[in-house]
């Protein structure tokens, strides 16, 4: 299996708390149109400094696929470090496409309050 690094930044919005929470990064293959997007690869850093306006630097490493998948980068900060989605939790709302092969860089990922 080839693998490749994922990089880029998580930028946080102007109203986010100060202070550290986890962050989760999901690499997931969104090709499929009525059932969940499967997990290619995922990314975990537990205590991810959280302010208005932080540009947060992420590196992960990733499987190459095939280039029929079509892949799409998610994240999720949450404040009480669960997994499941809370209020308050900062989250990404738009798509961000990933190559399915290569190394990717300069990826932007914005966060929006929950």
């Amino acid at each position: 299996m080839v693998m490749r690094r994922i990089s880029g930044t998580v930028v946080m919005p102007p109203d986010a708390p100060v202070t550290t929470a986890a962050m989760v990064l999901e690499l997931r293959d969104t090709s499929w149109a009525d059932a969940q997007a499967p997990q290619i690869a995922v990314a975990s850093f537990p205590d991810t400094a959280v302010s208005p306006g932080r540009r947060q630097h992420f590196a992960m490493q990733a499987p190459e696929t095939s280039s029929h998948q079509h892949l799409s980068l998610q994240c999720q900060i949450s404040l009480a470090g669960s997994q499941q989605l809370g209020a308050g939790d900062l989250v990404s709302v738009e798509s961000i496409p990933v190559a399915s092969a290569g190394d990717v860089t300069g990826l932007t990922v914005r966060v929006v309050a929950v």
